[in-house]
């Protein structure tokens, strides 16, 4: 199954300093190794 990454979430994953890094990055790592893929779309990245 494909999941789309919120806006929120790239941005928290991309900052080691941010709160939320942590969860985000538990989150995604756990979502990948069951087997998921995260996806992003163009207005993801405009948004980043």
């Amino acid at each position: 199954m494909i999941y789309l990454a919120d806006t929120n979430v790239l941005l928290r994953f991309s900052r080691l300093e941010n709160p939320g890094y942590q969860i985000s990055r538990d989150a995604v790592h756990k979502l990948e190794a069951d087997g998921y893929q995260l996806q992003a779309t163009l207005q993801n990245f405009a948004e980043f």
